[in-house]
């Protein structure tokens, strides 16, 4: 089981890695804020080295991949590196450092301090869940990844092996089987070290069993039997039905380590100045998402998107109404003639430095129970029901955006004529109703949780996106299917990376166009 591994350290990255288990309390993680003095620690401490694990897992982004799912373009292709629609095989390899030397290094580290012991069960299995957590967003993006031998690079095992991702997903959904079984009220949490819930052990019972229900749902299509077992074991369980129970952490506008790194990140980026003549990236929202929420009358594109408007003066405000909000095509490559008409993300929303960071939504989680509905997995109520709290609960989350910014956007008689007017396809095919539960989870995600957003398409191949094949694409076109394993892996770790590309598909599984192992919708 997972809670017995260490995390694995590729031999480059090991000097790295040991400042960080000797020297952690140096990572500028944000403990001002949290009252902690790491500087004064000579050992771990758990519920500090929780904290710092939190906000590890929420500093790493791949925000560019809101452009691979069409909801952001870029004209300014550079070297094929930025965010947009190139497709380069160049892509970051951030997370893959990330999890190995630093997310999963801090979660390793307060398990090997936990001892098994009844007073340490919940702080131990809460543990186990946030490492469940990482570690599924590794292997769905990269496909067989280091795991049950990762964590030997300290005692000079460079070379773990691949396991495959099928072995990966077994072991992860029994980690939160367990994990969430064991939680237990008279035993003592991580208290105020726990920025997500405050160490409330049901509501990581909730996080546990939503996390499985979204796991369990991924291997509709190369698992089915195993699908079922575990979405109705998760939902038996109990998952997040409503924003009460939502995991995330809300940032403040200080220093740069206490700002929302996703907000930090796309201004970085692209909008660092309102209506910059180029963006740093020449990025703009992409005409597939704007032309969708136009089209459905969705209320979120008030809240969300902005075109900036020169004031006569030299100064530019912002302008959100919908009918002036206006997407970038996907295949620009030169500076477009109307940049500055086309929208971008809102400031009192996606670019607040003093906003929530959402690790899972009650929107997901309602709407993997209408998929589980569709399929006969969850009777206890229709589909129509679990799609329209959905709906709700997703428009009521951007609420705790800017003291409440969003709510005087998304009333709640707006979000009633959206359903109004976008109602539930009762009466329609299992794919009818597939496309649009899918596609109610590519809008409402939006800005949010850019991961699963990717991973849902490739499951299930809606919304329907077409590639764009504009000069120096590597893939001929096609949206890519996975990333790439870093260059540094591959040399130094030679004979299991070769191992895993044999096993699955020779050379060709190590490029954006190769398949993990769930990922088999045409």
């Amino acid at each position: 089981m997972i809670m017995k591994m260490h995390s694995y350290l590729p031999k480059v990255l090991v000097r790295v890695s040991v400042i960080v288990f000797v020297m952690f309390a140096s990572c500028d993680d944000g403990f001002d804020t949290m009252n902690i003095d790491p500087n004064s620690q000579s050992v771990v401490v758990p519920e500090n080295m929780f904290t710092s694990a939190q906000l590890s897992t929420a500093s790493h982004n791949e925000s560019y991949l809101v452009a691979v799912v069409q909801q952001h373009s870029t004209w300014n292709q550079g070297d094929g590196t930025s965010a947009g629609t190139r497709y380069h095989t160049d892509w970051r390899h951030g997370y893959f450092n990330s999890v190995y030397t630093n997310q999963a290094v801090k979660t390793n580290k307060i398990l090997e301090q936990l001892e098994e012991s009844p007073e340490n069960i919940n702080k131990r299995s809460i543990t186990r869940i946030l490492r469940a957590y990482q570690f599924h967003r590794l292997t769905d993006l990269y496909g067989d990844v280091p795991y049950s031998e990762a964590g030997e690079a300290l005692e000079q095992n460079y070379s773990p092996v691949f396991d495959t991702q099928e072995f990966i997903y077994t072991d992860m959904l029994e980690e939160l089987n367990e994990a969430a079984q064991a939680l237990s009220a008279s035993q003592p949490s991580f208290g105020s070290g726990d920025l997500f819930y405050g160490g409330d052990i049901e509501q990581w019972r909730k996080f546990a069993y939503s996390l499985m229900l979204r796991l369990g749902m991924r291997l509709t299509e190369v698992s089915p039997g195993d699908a079922e077992t575990w979405v109705e074991t998760a939902i038996a369980g109990g998952v997040i039905l409503t924003n009460e129970d939502i995991p995330y952490i809300m940032y403040e506008n200080g220093r740069a380590a206490d700002r929302n790194p996703r907000a930090q990140s796309i201004i970085d980026s692209n909008y660092g100045t309102p209506q910059d003549e180029f963006n740093f990236l020449g990025g703009k929202i992409a005409k597939t998402f704007i032309d969708h929420l136009q089209d459905t009358n969705d209320p979120r594109l008030e809240a969300l998107t902005v075109v900036w408007v020169e004031q006569g003066d030299g100064s530019y405000a912002y302008d959100n109404s919908p009918e002036l909000q206006r997407g970038m095509e996907q295949t620009w490559t030169a500076y477009p003639p109307e940049f500055g008409e086309y929208s971008e993300p809102h400031p009192e929303t996606l670019l607040r430095y003093d906003s929530p960071m959402f690790f899972f939504t009650a929107e997901e989680s309602n709407l993997l129970l209408a998929e589980a509905a569709i399929r006969g997995w969850y009777t206890a109520e229709t589909a129509e029901e679990a799609y329209n709290r959905a709906v709700r609960e997703g428009m009521d989350r951007w609420s705790l955006y800017g003291d409440g910014y969003s709510a005087n956007i998304l009333t709640e008689s707006r979000v009633d004529e959206y359903l109004t007017e976008n109602p539930f396809l009762t009466g329609g095919s299992f794919e009818e109703q597939l496309d649009q539960i899918s596609t109610q989870k590519w809008a409402s995600l939006y800005h949010t949780d850019e991961y699963e957003q990717w991973s849902n398409w490739r499951r299930t191949g809606y919304p329907e996106l077409q590639g764009v094949n504009v000069p120096g694409n590597h893939t001929g076109g096609e949206i890519p299917r996975r990333m790439v394993v870093p260059e540094d892996e591959q040399r130094f770790n030679r004979e299991n990376y070769e191992a895993a590309v044999q096993r699955q598909g020779g050379p060709s599984w190590n490029n954006l166009l190769g398949r993990v192992w769930w990922d088999v919708e045409d």
